[in-house]
């Protein structure tokens, strides 16, 4: 137990190392009311023409996707931000690759599972391709060269790579200038420690971003994750130098990460940023709530107001360090409590707890005489002024838009790895 507590309380302490401060005043290069969208999309098996029938069969049944059937989600998108571009004030530019089994196929497979191949469909996986979305179809802009997969890690390109990511960034905002940049990383989800896609930890996403940062000086206006787990405080203090909001879910997403074809609209008729983060949430949102499948939530993040987290949470982490010195087994047994009485995500298996939800249990063990309400009151505060926009399903009534790591005992063998990522500074 003791071992637990030591190393559940470094990660929360780590939580609360504050960094430097570094200014975002940069201007994005401005091409009148032009906005850029850049996608980096990581296959999943979920784009295979044998899974796509049974993905979207709910929804198809259900008459919410009638001409979603054949798509895998990835596809899918691509096919309604084709229907949806207005080419005159819209870059949407994507960089596809995959590192999964099977994800290979052929026109008649395709075909078979009655989709449209030519225009909308990403028929090889193994190979790390940029493409525009046009009024056409897919354009190939560039052919980066084979994914690095089955433990070939030689003349290949690593996707899950800060330099990949960052390369891509970089090319997008230089070749496509805008007044406003969007990025959108869409594939499957960890959370804190397991990250994003096929393997890309919050190192590497810092990385990706800062070689961006340093070559075009451009902010982005929406970070978004287009994935399961990834609102976490964590993740959206590492990028909060390179965008203004954060969007994403503290839980599992399910068929349409997002309904990206309304967001295309919404931008092809200059809606604001405030105004396209209202639909990115509302649709993904109202779709999850008609299917009914499982608990929802998605959340609209303040970049520069989450950073004062950071000193918020290393001032609770430094009081309960003190009081584990004076009382070890008083002190773990309040914190332990107040995470079995949180919300956490992803069915318990990534030690992902709602933030507020915590500050509240916290507040209410009170019977080991134990007293972080005026810590906790500030951390409410800052969640409060960070949280922009919160939907969530009445099956989560106690997420509040941002989620937090605390290991259990399931993911101690990650301890060594994630001590790193959980340090927001």
């Amino acid at each position: 137990m003791k071992k637990y507590l030591l190393i559940l309380f470094a990660l929360f302490i780590a939580a609360g190392c504050s960094n430097n401060d570094s200014s975002n005043s940069g201007t994005n290069p401005a091409t009148s009311g032009k906005t850029t969208v850049l996608m980096y999309i990581v296959g999943t098996t979920f784009e295979h023409p044998d899974n796509t029938t049974r993905f979207f069969k709910d929804a198809y049944d259900e008459g919410i996707k009638q001409d979603a059937l054949g798509y895998g989600p990835a596809n899918y998108m691509i096919k309604e931000m084709i229907e949806n571009l207005n080419p005159e004030n819209t870059n949407i530019v994507i960089q596809t690759g995959s590192t999964d089994a099977y994800m290979k196929w052929t026109d008649e497979e395709i075909l078979a599972k009655g989709a449209e191949p030519e225009k909308f469909y990403i028929k090889d996986w193994y190979q790390a391709n940029r493409w525009q979305i046009t009024k056409e179809g897919l354009k190939p802009l560039e052919e980066k060269g084979d994914v690095c997969r089955d433990g070939n890690n030689t003349n290949c390109v690593n996707i899950a790579s800060g330099e990949t990511i960052g390369n891509f960034l970089t090319y997008g905002v230089e070749n496509y200038p805008a007044d406003r940049y969007i990025v959108i990383f869409f594939s499957h989800g960890g959370g804190s420690i397991l990250g994003f896609g096929s393997g890309t930890t919050l190192p590497e996403m810092k990385k990706a971003f800062s070689i961006a940062k340093t070559a075009t000086n451009a902010e982005f206006d929406i970070i978004g994750f287009a994935a399961c787990l990834m609102g976490n405080a964590e993740w959206m203090h590492g990028l909060s130098d390179y965008g203004k909001y954060y969007v994403a879910s503290e839980e599992t997403e399910i068929e349409f990460p997002w309904l990206l074809g309304d967001i295309t609209k919404d931008i092809a008729q200059n809606k604001t940023t405030e105004q396209l983060l209202e639909t990115i949430t509302s649709t993904y949102y109202q779709y999850s709530a008609k299917n009914g499948k499982q608990a929802t939530n998605i959340s609209a993040v303040d970049l520069k107001q989450v950073k004062a987290l950071s000193g918020a949470l290393g001032e609770l982490s430094k009081k309960i360090a003190e009081d584990y010195q004076t009382n070890q087994a008083k002190t773990f047994n309040n914190f332990y409590v107040a995470l079995s009485r949180s919300n956490n995500y992803g069915e318990g298996g990534y030690g992902l707890y709602d933030l507020q939800s915590v500050i509240n249990s916290l507040n209410d063990t009170t019977w080991y005489g134990l007293d972080y309400s005026s810590y906790n009151q500030n951390i409410t505060d800052i969640i409060s002024n960070s949280v922009k926009i919160n939907k969530t399903s009445p099956f989560l009534s106690e997420s509040y838009g941002i989620s937090f790591y605390a290991p259990n005992f399931e993911q101690m063998p990650y301890f060594q790895d994630c001590m790193h990522l959980t340090d927001l500074g």
